[in-house]
């Protein structure tokens, strides 16, 4: 009896020792099981998120490469007088001739192909930063509503730091040690538009509309009609600025009439209509969900071994 017991009692405690360690066992697989099923979420998630990078930076890529055909062609048709489109196997290419109808000088943006657009301002439209002397900056200082004797010493300093001389713009004076902005007279041409800043940093309002409407690489000889609309309106009063506008898009007016309908301080000297070979170009291209913009100023020299030079780029 007493062995029948007492084998009873260790069949008890194998049984309930056996059903402890499965039950050790089942918490042990679930555990494993579990972090697996994290590490395998965590990879995923990893994988998701490396094919999302690379398909940014192929959208990227392409964008980029978008906005850079679209700026080659768009000189390519700028040096070409005609233009005509070749088939190639299984694809027709784009009609670039007929993309020639849709530039405009003056800033205003015109579709290029899918997804891609572009602005492009010929700099003979904007005021010359080198040549203060011109007479749309006093007109322009006018109209945006400075007094007579602000607009006199903006425009004399900024003649001054320019000007071989060490003569002042107020007569019988020699021009200080520096400028009004504690800056050093160059006595020579801007290289960049640090100079204009630096004769406005007084009035940050006037100086960022100066900066939409003049370029450092400006010629000295402007074409209104290659003006940004903002700058036309500020320039003239409405009928004269609309008759320009319209006129432009239509090709209506000649040299002779754009100069009997401007003003008489716009001087033929100072002001014709011609397309100048210096253009800020502006592309816009978009790839998927990126896009791209790249802003370059162009100068073409056709008759030139290297018919086009990039003279900066953003």
């Amino acid at each position: 009896m007493v062995r029948r017991a007492a084998s009873a009692n260790y069949a008890t405690r194998m049984f309930v020792d056996s059903g402890n360690q499965s039950g050790v066992a089942l918490i042990q697989v679930l555990l494993i099981t579990t972090i697996i099923s994290l590490l395998a979420i965590r990879f995923t998630d990893t994988a998701r998120n490396q094919l999302d990078i690379a398909s940014k930076f192929e959208d990227r890529i392409r964008a980029q490469l978008l906005a850079r055909s679209a700026l080659n062609e768009l000189i390519f048709i700028e040096l070409s007088d005609n233009v005509q489109s070749v088939r190639v196997t299984g694809k027709e290419p784009d009609d670039l001739q007929s993309y020639k109808a849709r530039i405009n000088y003056w800033g205003e943006s015109f579709a290029w192909g899918e997804s891609i657009s572009i602005t492009m301002q010929d700099l003979n439209g904007l005021a010359p930063q080198r040549h203060p002397n011109h007479p749309i900056w006093r007109k322009l200082l006018h109209n945006l509503g400075l007094p007579s004797e602000d607009v006199d010493r903006y425009l004399g300093e900024f003649v001054d730091i320019q000007d071989p001389d060490v003569r002042s713009w107020r007569f019988g004076d020699i021009e200080p040690g520096k400028t009004s902005a504690g800056k050093p007279y160059l006595n020579g041409y801007a290289q960049n538009d640090v100079v204009l800043r630096w004769v406005f940093a007084e009035s940050p309002s006037l100086l960022e509309k100066l900066l939409d409407f003049s370029d450092v690489d400006a010629p000295p000889r402007m074409n209104i009609f290659h003006s940004p609309t903002p700058l036309i309106r500020v320039l003239f009063d409405s009928d004269i600025a609309n008759t320009i506008i319209v006129s432009r898009n239509e090709n209506a007016l000649n040299s002779f009439q754009l100069n009997q309908l401007l003003p008489p301080d716009f001087t033929p000297e100072s002001t014709s209509r011609y397309t100048s070979d210096t253009h800020s170009i502006i592309v816009t291209a978009k790839a998927g969900n990126t896009v791209w913009r790249e802003t370059n100023i162009v100068r073409l020299s056709p008759r030139a071994p290297v018919p086009f030079s990039v003279l900066s780029g953003s």
